[in-house]
Protein backbone atom coordinates (compact mmCIF):
# COMPACT_ATOMS: atom_id res chain seq x y z
CA UNK A 1 0.00 0.00 0.00
CA UNK A 2 1.37 3.39 -1.03
CA UNK A 3 1.53 6.47 1.14
CA UNK A 4 -1.65 8.49 1.60
CA UNK A 5 -2.25 12.14 0.78
CA UNK A 6 -5.16 14.44 1.61
CA UNK A 7 -6.44 16.93 -0.94
CA UNK A 8 -9.15 19.52 -0.59
CA UNK A 9 -12.44 18.29 -2.13
CA UNK A 10 -13.45 21.48 -3.89
CA UNK A 11 -16.14 20.12 -6.21
CA UNK A 12 -19.88 20.51 -5.70
CA UNK A 13 -22.03 17.43 -6.07
CA UNK A 14 -23.56 18.56 -9.37
CA UNK A 15 -20.18 19.03 -11.07
CA UNK A 16 -20.04 15.48 -12.35
CA UNK A 17 -17.88 16.14 -15.43
CA UNK A 18 -15.35 18.21 -13.46
CA UNK A 19 -15.13 15.50 -10.77
CA UNK A 20 -14.48 12.75 -13.31
CA UNK A 21 -11.89 14.85 -15.16
CA UNK A 22 -10.08 15.82 -11.94
CA UNK A 23 -9.83 12.23 -10.68
CA UNK A 24 -8.56 11.14 -14.09
CA UNK A 25 -5.81 13.78 -13.96
CA UNK A 26 -4.90 12.77 -10.41
CA UNK A 27 -4.49 9.15 -11.50
CA UNK A 28 -2.19 10.33 -14.31
CA UNK A 29 -0.02 11.83 -11.53
CA UNK A 30 -0.07 8.62 -9.53
CA UNK A 31 -2.75 9.64 -7.02
CA UNK A 32 -5.69 7.25 -6.67
CA UNK A 33 -8.85 8.16 -4.79
CA UNK A 34 -9.59 5.99 -1.75
CA UNK A 35 -12.02 7.96 0.42
CA UNK A 36 -14.08 11.16 0.38
CA UNK A 37 -14.64 13.09 3.59
CA UNK A 38 -16.58 16.22 4.39
CA UNK A 39 -13.95 18.62 3.03
CA UNK A 40 -11.00 16.46 2.01
CA UNK A 41 -10.39 13.41 -0.17
CA UNK A 42 -7.82 10.72 0.64
CA UNK A 43 -5.54 9.60 -2.19
CA UNK A 44 -3.03 6.77 -2.33
CA UNK A 45 0.30 7.15 -4.10
CA UNK A 46 0.99 4.64 -6.87
CA UNK A 47 2.29 4.31 -10.38
CA UNK A 48 0.77 6.84 -12.80
CA UNK A 49 -1.83 5.31 -15.09
CA UNK A 50 -4.43 6.38 -17.64
CA UNK A 51 -7.75 5.80 -15.89
CA UNK A 52 -11.37 6.72 -16.41
CA UNK A 53 -13.59 7.73 -13.50
CA UNK A 54 -17.36 7.91 -13.50
CA UNK A 55 -19.82 9.31 -10.96
CA UNK A 56 -23.24 7.77 -10.33
CA UNK A 57 -25.96 8.42 -7.77
CA UNK A 58 -27.39 5.33 -6.12
CA UNK A 59 -30.12 4.86 -3.53
CA UNK A 60 -28.76 2.95 -0.55
CA UNK A 61 -32.10 2.65 1.21
CA UNK A 62 -33.61 0.49 -1.52
CA UNK A 63 -30.52 -1.68 -1.95
CA UNK A 64 -29.97 -0.21 -5.39
CA UNK A 65 -26.34 0.48 -4.68
CA UNK A 66 -25.37 -3.18 -4.23
CA UNK A 67 -27.16 -4.29 -7.40
CA UNK A 68 -25.67 -1.49 -9.47
CA UNK A 69 -22.16 -2.06 -8.11
CA UNK A 70 -22.36 -5.73 -9.06
CA UNK A 71 -23.60 -4.87 -12.54
CA UNK A 72 -20.92 -2.25 -13.06
CA UNK A 73 -18.22 -4.66 -11.84
CA UNK A 74 -19.30 -7.17 -14.48
CA UNK A 75 -18.88 -4.46 -17.11
CA UNK A 76 -15.34 -3.59 -15.96
CA UNK A 77 -16.01 -0.72 -13.54
CA UNK A 78 -14.44 -1.07 -10.09
CA UNK A 79 -16.16 0.57 -7.13
CA UNK A 80 -13.84 3.15 -5.49
CA UNK A 81 -15.77 4.88 -2.72
CA UNK A 82 -18.95 6.79 -1.96
CA UNK A 83 -20.13 9.92 -0.21
CA UNK A 84 -23.81 9.60 0.67
CA UNK A 85 -25.66 8.92 -2.62
CA UNK A 86 -22.64 9.74 -4.82
CA UNK A 87 -20.63 6.66 -5.81
CA UNK A 88 -17.40 6.71 -7.81
CA UNK A 89 -16.19 3.98 -10.14
CA UNK A 90 -12.94 3.58 -12.07
CA UNK A 91 -11.68 1.59 -15.02
CA UNK A 92 -8.40 1.55 -16.99
CA UNK A 93 -8.69 3.67 -20.12
CA UNK A 94 -7.75 0.75 -22.38
CA UNK A 95 -10.16 -1.72 -20.75
CA UNK A 96 -12.91 -1.02 -23.25
CA UNK A 97 -15.52 -0.92 -20.46
CA UNK A 98 -18.84 0.52 -21.69
CA UNK A 99 -20.13 3.77 -20.23
CA UNK A 100 -22.26 3.52 -17.10
CA UNK A 101 -24.96 5.52 -18.83
CA UNK A 102 -25.42 5.47 -22.59
CA UNK A 103 -28.79 7.21 -22.43
CA UNK A 104 -28.67 10.79 -21.02
CA UNK A 105 -32.41 10.68 -20.26
CA UNK A 106 -31.93 7.57 -18.13
CA UNK A 107 -29.07 9.27 -16.26
CA UNK A 108 -31.35 12.27 -15.68
CA UNK A 109 -33.74 9.91 -13.90
CA UNK A 110 -30.98 8.80 -11.48
CA UNK A 111 -30.33 12.47 -10.67
CA UNK A 112 -33.99 13.19 -9.96
CA UNK A 113 -33.71 12.20 -6.30
CA UNK A 114 -30.60 14.34 -5.87
CA UNK A 115 -32.35 17.33 -7.45
CA UNK A 116 -35.37 17.05 -5.14
CA UNK A 117 -33.14 16.63 -2.09
CA UNK A 118 -30.99 19.66 -2.94
CA UNK A 119 -34.06 21.82 -3.57
CA UNK A 120 -35.48 20.82 -0.17
CA UNK A 121 -32.15 21.50 1.55
CA UNK A 122 -31.89 24.87 -0.22
CA UNK A 123 -35.38 25.92 0.92
CA UNK A 124 -34.82 24.84 4.54
CA UNK A 125 -31.34 26.37 4.69
CA UNK A 126 -32.54 29.63 3.19
CA UNK A 127 -35.30 29.87 5.78
CA UNK A 128 -32.89 29.12 8.65
CA UNK A 129 -30.23 31.53 7.42
CA UNK A 130 -32.86 34.21 6.78
CA UNK A 131 -34.03 33.81 10.39
CA UNK A 132 -30.43 34.00 11.63
CA UNK A 133 -29.80 37.05 9.44
CA UNK A 134 -32.89 38.77 10.85
CA UNK A 135 -31.69 38.05 14.40
CA UNK A 136 -28.28 39.52 13.57
CA UNK A 137 -29.90 42.58 12.02
CA UNK A 138 -32.13 43.01 15.07
CA UNK A 139 -29.14 42.81 17.42
CA UNK A 140 -27.13 45.09 15.13
CA UNK A 141 -29.75 47.83 15.23
CA UNK A 142 -30.65 47.21 18.88
CA UNK A 143 -31.00 50.48 20.74
CA UNK A 144 -30.91 52.42 17.49
CA UNK A 145 -27.09 52.52 17.60
CA UNK A 146 -25.84 50.37 14.69
CA UNK A 147 -22.53 52.24 14.21
CA UNK A 148 -21.56 51.92 17.86
CA UNK A 149 -22.61 48.27 17.83
CA UNK A 150 -20.42 47.80 14.76
CA UNK A 151 -17.38 49.42 16.38
CA UNK A 152 -17.76 48.06 19.89
CA UNK A 153 -17.49 44.44 20.98
CA UNK A 154 -21.21 43.70 21.11
CA UNK A 155 -21.57 43.17 17.35
CA UNK A 156 -17.98 43.40 16.14
CA UNK A 157 -18.13 40.11 14.20
CA UNK A 158 -21.71 40.49 12.92
CA UNK A 159 -20.79 41.67 9.39
CA UNK A 160 -18.45 38.71 8.92
CA UNK A 161 -20.99 36.22 10.27
CA UNK A 162 -23.56 37.67 7.88
CA UNK A 163 -21.04 37.28 5.05
CA UNK A 164 -20.57 33.59 5.91
CA UNK A 165 -24.36 33.06 5.98
CA UNK A 166 -24.79 34.75 2.62
CA UNK A 167 -21.93 32.78 1.05
CA UNK A 168 -23.21 29.43 2.39
CA UNK A 169 -26.76 30.17 1.21
CA UNK A 170 -25.47 31.16 -2.23
CA UNK A 171 -23.55 27.88 -2.53
CA UNK A 172 -26.53 25.74 -1.53
CA UNK A 173 -29.02 27.55 -3.76
CA UNK A 174 -26.52 27.55 -6.62
CA UNK A 175 -25.97 23.80 -6.27
CA UNK A 176 -29.73 23.13 -6.35
CA UNK A 177 -30.26 25.34 -9.42
CA UNK A 178 -27.24 23.86 -11.23
CA UNK A 179 -28.45 20.30 -10.57
CA UNK A 180 -31.87 21.22 -11.91
CA UNK A 181 -30.23 22.67 -15.02
CA UNK A 182 -28.10 19.53 -15.43
CA UNK A 183 -31.14 17.25 -15.23
CA UNK A 184 -32.93 19.33 -17.86
CA UNK A 185 -29.88 19.18 -20.12
CA UNK A 186 -29.70 15.38 -19.80
CA UNK A 187 -33.39 15.02 -20.58
CA UNK A 188 -32.78 17.01 -23.75
CA UNK A 189 -30.18 14.42 -24.82
CA UNK A 190 -26.97 16.28 -23.96
CA UNK A 191 -24.63 13.95 -22.10
CA UNK A 192 -22.03 14.65 -19.41
CA UNK A 193 -18.72 16.11 -20.58
CA UNK A 194 -16.30 13.66 -18.93
CA UNK A 195 -13.31 15.92 -19.73
CA UNK A 196 -14.75 19.15 -18.32
CA UNK A 197 -12.17 21.74 -17.25
CA UNK A 198 -11.90 21.70 -13.47
CA UNK A 199 -8.88 24.03 -13.08
CA UNK A 200 -10.69 27.37 -13.30
CA UNK A 201 -13.27 26.30 -10.75
CA UNK A 202 -10.49 24.90 -8.53
CA UNK A 203 -8.64 28.23 -8.46
CA UNK A 204 -11.74 30.27 -7.64
CA UNK A 205 -12.97 27.86 -4.95
CA UNK A 206 -9.57 27.54 -3.27
CA UNK A 207 -9.15 31.32 -3.28
CA UNK A 208 -12.53 31.78 -1.59
CA UNK A 209 -11.78 29.07 0.98
CA UNK A 210 -8.38 30.58 1.81
CA UNK A 211 -10.05 33.95 2.39
CA UNK A 212 -12.76 32.38 4.54
CA UNK A 213 -10.43 30.18 6.60
CA UNK A 214 -7.46 32.54 6.89
CA UNK A 215 -9.21 35.90 7.08
CA UNK A 216 -12.93 35.76 7.86
CA UNK A 217 -13.00 32.84 10.33
CA UNK A 218 -10.08 34.17 12.45
CA UNK A 219 -11.81 37.55 12.54
CA UNK A 220 -15.09 35.97 13.65
CA UNK A 221 -13.36 33.89 16.34
CA UNK A 222 -10.60 36.24 17.51
CA UNK A 223 -12.35 39.63 17.55
CA UNK A 224 -14.74 38.93 20.46
CA UNK A 225 -11.91 37.38 22.47
CA UNK A 226 -9.55 40.27 21.66
CA UNK A 227 -12.09 42.92 22.69
CA UNK A 228 -12.53 41.23 26.07
CA UNK A 229 -8.84 40.51 26.63
CA UNK A 230 -7.69 44.01 25.62
CA UNK A 231 -10.30 45.92 27.64
CA UNK A 232 -8.59 47.35 30.66
CA UNK A 233 -9.65 49.64 33.51
CA UNK A 234 -7.35 51.33 35.99
CA UNK A 235 -7.11 54.28 38.35
CA UNK A 236 -7.01 57.62 36.59
CA UNK A 237 -3.37 58.80 36.84
CA UNK A 238 -2.75 62.07 38.65
CA UNK A 239 -0.51 63.23 35.80
CA UNK A 240 -0.76 62.15 32.17
CA UNK A 241 0.44 63.40 28.79
CA UNK A 242 -2.28 61.52 26.94
CA UNK A 243 -4.08 64.13 24.77
CA UNK A 244 -7.33 62.17 25.12
CA UNK A 245 -7.42 62.67 28.89
CA UNK A 246 -9.17 65.86 29.97
CA UNK A 247 -8.62 66.83 33.60
CA UNK A 248 -11.34 68.12 35.87
CA UNK A 249 -8.95 70.82 37.08
CA UNK A 250 -8.76 72.21 33.52
CA UNK A 251 -12.54 72.51 33.46
CA UNK A 252 -12.63 74.16 36.89
CA UNK A 253 -10.11 76.81 35.85
CA UNK A 254 -7.20 75.48 37.89
CA UNK A 255 -9.02 75.42 41.23
CA UNK A 256 -7.41 73.13 43.80
CA UNK A 257 -9.33 69.90 43.98
CA UNK A 258 -8.92 66.78 46.02
CA UNK A 259 -9.81 63.41 44.59
CA UNK A 260 -13.15 62.13 45.79
CA UNK A 261 -12.76 59.13 48.07
CA UNK A 262 -14.85 56.48 46.38
CA UNK A 263 -16.62 53.80 48.35
CA UNK A 264 -16.98 51.74 45.18
CA UNK A 265 -13.83 49.81 44.37
CA UNK A 266 -14.20 47.31 41.53
CA UNK A 267 -11.37 44.98 40.54
CA UNK A 268 -8.85 47.04 42.51
CA UNK A 269 -9.49 50.36 40.81
CA UNK A 270 -11.40 53.47 41.85
CA UNK A 271 -14.57 53.49 39.74
CA UNK A 272 -15.19 57.23 40.31
CA UNK A 273 -11.67 58.12 39.16
CA UNK A 274 -10.81 55.67 36.45
CA UNK A 275 -9.89 55.28 32.81
CA UNK A 276 -11.10 52.37 30.69
CA UNK A 277 -9.43 51.57 27.37
CA UNK A 278 -11.06 49.28 24.84
CA UNK A 279 -9.86 47.82 21.54
CA UNK A 280 -11.50 47.85 18.13
CA UNK A 281 -10.08 47.40 14.62
CA UNK A 282 -12.14 50.41 13.57
CA UNK A 283 -10.79 52.87 16.16
CA UNK A 284 -7.27 53.64 17.36
CA UNK A 285 -8.64 54.97 20.65
CA UNK A 286 -11.78 54.02 22.56
CA UNK A 287 -11.52 55.41 26.05
CA UNK A 288 -13.90 56.14 28.88
CA UNK A 289 -12.82 58.46 31.72
CA UNK A 290 -14.40 59.31 35.06
CA UNK A 291 -13.09 61.91 37.49
CA UNK A 292 -14.76 63.10 40.65
CA UNK A 293 -13.21 65.83 42.79
CA UNK A 294 -13.91 67.85 45.93
CA UNK A 295 -13.13 71.51 46.61
CA UNK A 296 -12.20 71.91 50.31
CA UNK A 297 -14.03 74.80 51.95
CA UNK A 298 -16.29 75.51 48.99
CA UNK A 299 -19.99 74.80 48.94
CA UNK A 300 -22.46 74.38 46.10
CA UNK A 301 -24.29 77.61 45.30
CA UNK A 302 -27.37 76.29 47.08
CA UNK A 303 -25.20 75.97 50.20
CA UNK A 304 -26.28 72.43 50.87
CA UNK A 305 -23.11 70.37 50.46
CA UNK A 306 -19.41 70.60 49.74
CA UNK A 307 -18.75 71.40 46.10
CA UNK A 308 -17.84 68.16 44.29
CA UNK A 309 -17.72 68.49 40.51
CA UNK A 310 -17.26 65.50 38.22
CA UNK A 311 -16.76 64.59 34.59
CA UNK A 312 -17.63 61.41 32.73
CA UNK A 313 -16.79 61.12 29.05
CA UNK A 314 -16.07 58.73 26.17
CA UNK A 315 -13.59 59.44 23.36
CA UNK A 316 -13.45 57.67 19.99
CA UNK A 317 -10.57 58.25 17.60
CA UNK A 318 -11.78 56.42 14.50
CA UNK A 319 -9.64 54.91 11.78
CA UNK A 320 -12.17 55.93 9.14
CA UNK A 321 -13.48 59.48 9.15
CA UNK A 322 -16.78 58.48 7.51
CA UNK A 323 -17.75 56.63 10.72
CA UNK A 324 -17.73 59.84 12.77
CA UNK A 325 -21.25 61.02 11.96
CA UNK A 326 -22.72 57.60 12.72
CA UNK A 327 -20.89 57.35 16.04
CA UNK A 328 -21.99 60.86 17.07
CA UNK A 329 -25.61 60.17 16.14
CA UNK A 330 -25.58 56.90 18.09
CA UNK A 331 -24.04 58.52 21.16
CA UNK A 332 -26.78 61.14 21.07
CA UNK A 333 -29.39 58.38 20.97
CA UNK A 334 -27.72 56.25 23.64
CA UNK A 335 -27.06 59.00 26.18
CA UNK A 336 -29.05 61.98 25.01
CA UNK A 337 -32.45 61.06 23.66
CA UNK A 338 -34.01 58.88 21.02
CA UNK A 339 -35.25 62.10 19.45
CA UNK A 340 -32.63 64.74 18.65
CA UNK A 341 -35.10 67.59 18.86
CA UNK A 342 -36.42 66.62 22.32
CA UNK A 343 -33.45 67.51 24.56
CA UNK A 344 -30.47 68.28 22.37
CA UNK A 345 -29.57 71.70 21.07
CA UNK A 346 -27.27 71.99 18.06
CA UNK A 347 -24.69 74.77 18.35
CA UNK A 348 -22.31 76.16 15.76
CA UNK A 349 -18.90 76.59 17.37
CA UNK A 350 -15.38 76.99 15.95
CA UNK A 351 -13.20 73.90 16.28
CA UNK A 352 -16.05 71.41 15.79
CA UNK A 353 -17.70 69.74 12.83
CA UNK A 354 -20.85 69.09 14.86
CA UNK A 355 -21.79 70.03 18.42
CA UNK A 356 -24.87 69.21 20.51
CA UNK A 357 -25.61 70.19 24.11
CA UNK A 358 -28.18 68.89 26.56
CA UNK A 359 -28.66 71.12 29.60
CA UNK A 360 -29.85 69.94 33.01
CA UNK A 361 -29.83 71.59 36.44
CA UNK A 362 -26.19 71.85 37.64
CA UNK A 363 -25.00 69.69 34.75
CA UNK A 364 -24.89 69.37 30.98
CA UNK A 365 -23.82 66.86 28.38
CA UNK A 366 -21.94 67.62 25.17
CA UNK A 367 -21.78 65.50 22.03
CA UNK A 368 -19.16 66.71 19.54
CA UNK A 369 -17.07 65.64 16.58
CA UNK A 370 -14.03 66.94 14.76
CA UNK A 371 -12.58 65.01 11.83
CA UNK A 372 -12.23 61.38 12.88
CA UNK A 373 -12.65 62.11 16.62
CA UNK A 374 -15.93 61.95 18.53
CA UNK A 375 -16.57 62.72 22.20
CA UNK A 376 -19.45 62.46 24.64
CA UNK A 377 -18.75 64.63 27.66
CA UNK A 378 -20.92 64.91 30.79
CA UNK A 379 -20.10 67.57 33.36
CA UNK A 380 -21.60 68.08 36.80
CA UNK A 381 -20.53 71.36 38.34
CA UNK A 382 -20.94 75.12 38.23
CA UNK A 383 -18.80 76.05 35.22
CA UNK A 384 -20.65 77.31 32.14
CA UNK A 385 -20.80 75.50 28.81
CA UNK A 386 -18.43 77.91 27.04
CA UNK A 387 -15.60 77.06 29.43
CA UNK A 388 -16.07 73.35 28.79
CA UNK A 389 -16.47 73.79 25.04
CA UNK A 390 -13.13 75.61 24.91
CA UNK A 391 -11.33 72.73 26.64
CA UNK A 392 -13.03 70.15 24.40
CA UNK A 393 -12.11 72.06 21.25
CA UNK A 394 -8.46 72.04 22.26
CA UNK A 395 -8.61 68.32 23.03
CA UNK A 396 -10.33 67.33 19.76
CA UNK A 397 -8.06 69.51 17.62
CA UNK A 398 -4.99 67.77 19.11
CA UNK A 399 -6.31 64.32 18.14
CA UNK A 400 -8.42 64.81 14.99
CA UNK A 401 -7.21 64.02 11.49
Amino acid sequence: MGSLKRKYWFLDVHRIGETESWLTDMAARGLYLRKIGLMFALFEHGEPARMRYRVDFLCREKGEDNDRRAMYAENGWEYVCAQKEMSIFSSPEDSGAPELHTDPAEQAYTLGRLKRKLVSVAIITTILYAAAFCMLAFAFFLGGTPTLNFIESSMLSAPYIALLCIYSTTLIIGSALSTRKLVRSLREGRGIDHSANWRKFYRSRVTVMVILLCVVMPIVCVMPIATIALRHSEDLPYDSNDPAIIRLADIEGGERLERYKSLVNIENYDWHNSVTRSWSPYASVIMGVREHGEAPGRMWLDGGHQYSPSINYDVYVLRFKWLADGVLNDLCRRYGSYSFEANLEEIAAPGFDRLYIRNEPSSFEIFASKGNTVIRFRYIGERDTQAVIGVLAECLNSMAL
